[in-house]
């Protein structure tokens, strides 16, 4: 009466064993290309980069980064007083907190906390202006090393003349 209907050809079937098989599609890394920075083998040449530990050079401390050696001759006066910079200034600080600081001993002619605009807190640095010199002096030598909020400020001149040997060292790498 009635065939029977073979719904499956031979050719799917054979499509079908083909991807029963895996597949080695592995690719030879000798013919493979590298493009862009580092894929050379000079990258990580020992010659080119000898500090593999990641030590490279270190500042040398100077003799004026010591409050006891401090040279207060070298200091400038500007147009309008004795400035002093201090950093290490605490970001949550507000000008009452410097100026009752600096303010015990001498009075303070002037105060700059430069605030950052994005965020609003201070940048962690201060600007203090005095009217003598004897006070900036006294007043940096008082508050260098001390403490305000919890943070621990340095103190020192905003403007100082430039020792002998710098001033040469420019001069003769000018040529």
């Amino acid at each position: 009466m009635a065939d029977e209907v073979d719904y499956e050809s031979d050719t799917a079937m054979a499509v079908e064993e083909e991807e029963d098989k895996p597949q080695q599609t592995r690719r030879d890394d000798s013919k493979r290309v590298l493009k862009g920075r580092g894929s050379g083998s000079a990258a990580m040449d020992a010659a080119r980069y000898p500090a593999e530990s990641g030590v490279f050079e270190k500042l040398k401390p100077s003799s004026s980064s010591s409050s006891s050696s401090r040279d207060h001759a070298s200091a400038l006066r500007s147009v309008e007083g004795w400035i002093l910079f201090v950093t290490g200034v605490h970001e949550e600080a507000q000008e009452e907190d410097v100026m009752d600081a600096f303010g015990e001993d001498a009075q303070v002619k002037d105060l700059h906390l430069n605030l950052d605009r994005r965020s609003g807190f201070v940048k962690g640095y201060a600007l203090v202006e005095f009217e003598h010199f004897e006070d900036a002096k006294a007043a940096m030598e008082r508050m260098d090393g001390q403490e305000i909020l919890g943070s621990t400020i340095h103190v020192d001149w905003a403007f100082r003349k430039e020792s002998a040997d710098r001033r040469a060292g420019r001069r003769a790498n000018r040529r």
